[in-house]
């Protein structure tokens, strides 16, 4: 594929970099939470997520260069739908931990 056919449907390398978290994040999150079921208390469940999720990285490591190196360190990043994104599959943990200060 061109450069020039890319460029229809990026605007520029930034745009193409921020579309892949995008992506993937949508995908992984339902594999989460398929992860999570019948995973009983709040310390199971940050276990499994832990888990799971240096489990992806470790397993992808190309993409974990780009999430953890090249996207945080970004000024723009929050601003992005790939923050967004982030932030959804995030939010699974900001639930487990809740689930645990309510458990005590």
């Amino acid at each position: 594929m061109g450069d020039a056919t890319i460029y229809q449907y990026f605007k520029g390398k930034e745009d193409l970099l921020l579309a892949i978290p995008v992506a993937v994040t949508k995908e992984l999150i339902p594999q989460i939470e398929d992860q999570m079921l019948g995973i009983k208390g709040a310390f199971n469940k940050l276990r499994k997520f832990t888990w799971w999720y240096l489990n992806f990285f470790e397993k992808n490591p190309e993409y974990a260069s780009v999430v953890l190196l090249e996207l945080k360190t970004s000024r723009t990043y929050i601003f992005t739908e790939a923050y967004q994104a982030a932030r959804t599959l995030y939010q699974i943990v900001l639930d487990i931990i809740k689930e645990g200060q309510e458990e005590g």
